[in-house]
C-alpha cells in the first residue's frame, strides 16, 4: 500500500469533477475474501478523502466513516449495476464484531471472540461475481413480498414497512400466510428466522457461549441452503467436513449471497503440521 498511495494521492489532485482515472492494483492477498468488492471501495474512499482534504478519517471518526460508506454503496448501486446494501461497507469501515441496524445505521458493539477460540475462513475457490449471480434476483423476489404486502393492505404496509426483519412474530407468521408463492414464502422465512439468530447470536457473544453460537451459525447456513437457495455443492461440503472434523462448533456459508468462502469458531488446533481429517478431504475433492 505504500507503493500505491502516493499515485493515487497524485491522480486525485489533479482530476476534475465528473472525470475519473484509471487504476491499475496489484496485490499479495487471495482472490477469496470477505466482503471484498466493499473492502476494496472502502479502502480507496479513505485514500480518496485524504487526496481531496489532507485528512485522514480515524476509526473513531464514526459519522464520517459512515459517509464514505453510504457513498461507496452508491458506487455499487449507481456505477456497477448490483443492488447492494449498506451493510458490507458500513461493517468494513467501522470495524469490529457489531450489530447494524441497516435503516438508521446505528450499530452496538459486541463482545469479541473468546482468545480460546479462532474464527477460520476457508475458500471454495468456485468463482462468482455479485452482478453475475442471484444476487439482484433475491432483491427483486423480496421487493416482491413487499408489493404483495402492499396490496393486501396498503395503509398498515405503509405504516410499518422499514424492512421485512423489522417485523414481529405475529406480523411474520402474516406475511407467510399471505404469501401463495412457495418461492417468496421460502425468502421471507429465512429472513424472519435469521433476524432472530442475529438477536441471538449477540447474546451468545456477551455470554461467551461458543457453542450456542456454533449452533446458530449451523441453523444459518441450513437457512441460506434451503430457503434461500444461495449455496452450491462446494460450500455445503466442507461446512459438513468442518463439523465432522471435531475442531469446528458451527460452519456457514458468509459474505454476500452466492459467495464462496464460509466461516466457522474452532474449539482448539490440530498439531501444526498435521493438515486435520477434513481438510484432506477437501483436497482429495479435487476442484476445478
Amino acid at each position: 500500500m505504500g507503493r500505491l498511495r502516493p499515485r493515487i494521492l497524485n491522480l486525485g489532485a489533479h482530476r476534475q469533477i465528473g472525470r475519473g482515472f484509471d487504476l491499475w492494483v496489484t496485490s499479495d492477498l487471495s482472490a477469496g475474501g470477505l466482503s471484498s468488492s466493499a473492502s476494496f471501495l472502502g479502502l480507496l474512499a479513505l485514500i480518496n478523502h485524504h487526496a481531496l482534504t489532507g485528512e485522514s478519517v480515524d476509526l473513531i471518526d464514526v459519522s464520517q466513516r459512515l459517509t464514505l460508506a453510504l457513498l461507496c454503496r452508491q458506487v455499487e448501486n449507481q456505477f456497477i449495476g448490483v443492488p447492494s446494501g449498506i451493510m458490507d461497507p458500513a461493517s468494513v469501515l467501522i470495524g469490529g464484531l457489531v450489530t447494524l441496524d441497516c435503516r438508521t445505521l446505528q450499530f452496538n458493539r459486541l463482545q469479541p471472540i473468546p482468545a480460546s477460540h479462532r474464527l477460520v475462513i476457508m475458500d471454495t475457490g468456485v468463482p462468482r461475481t455479485l452482478a453475475a449471480s442471484g444476487y439482484a434476483q433475491r432483491v427483486a423476489e423480496i421487493s416482491a413480498i413487499d408489493a404483495q404486502i402492499a396490496r393486501v393492505n396498503p395503509t398498515a404496509a405503509a405504516k410499518r414497512y422499514s424492512g421485512l426483519a423489522t417485523l414481529t412474530l405475529d406480523a411474520a407468521e402474516a406475511t407467510l400466510s399471505l404469501l401463495k408463492s412457495d418461492v417468496l414464502k421460502a425468502r421471507a422465512r429465512h429472513i424472519f428466522s435469521e433476524q432472530a439468530r442475529v438477536e441471538q447470536a449477540a447474546l451468545t457473544l456477551a455470554q461467551q457461549d461458543m457453542e450456542g453460537l456454533g449452533r446458530l451459525m449451523n441453523d444459518s447456513h441450513q437457512s441460506l441452503k434451503i430457503d434461500y437457495e444461495v449455496s452450491c455443492p462446494e460450500l455445503d461440503l466442507i461446512t459438513q467436513l468442518s463439523r465432522a472434523s471435531g475442531l469446528a462448533l458451527g460452519s456457514r456459508m458468509t459474505g454476500r449471497w452466492f459467495w464462496r468462502v464460509r466461516h466457522q469458531p474452532r474449539a482448539r488446533q490440530p498439531p501444526r503440521g498435521a493438515p486435520s481429517a477434513s481438510c484432506q478431504r477437501v483436497r482429495a475433492a479435487n476442484w476445478d
